[in-house]
């Protein structure tokens, strides 16, 4: 919960950040739907420092 928290705190304005592992997930379940492509997509890799962790976390930004 908190690095949702965090990562809701870093995405822009009326913007939405998921991590990596959100993404993958996204993927695979479209995969395996059959579906090919998103109502959406997702920018460029963003490497953000987020509080209460070490690494820094791979995250991307939702673009409707």
């Amino acid at each position: 919960m908190n690095l949702a928290q965090r990562m809701e705190s870093l995405a822009p304005p009326g913007g939405i950040l998921v991590t990596e592992y959100t993404r993958a997930a996204l993927k695979k379940q479209a995969a395996s739907e059959k579906a090919d492509a998103f109502p959406f997509s997702f920018s460029d890799k963003r490497e953000l420092t987020v509080k209460g962790y070490d690494k820094p976390v791979a995250a991307y930004e939702v673009i409707f």
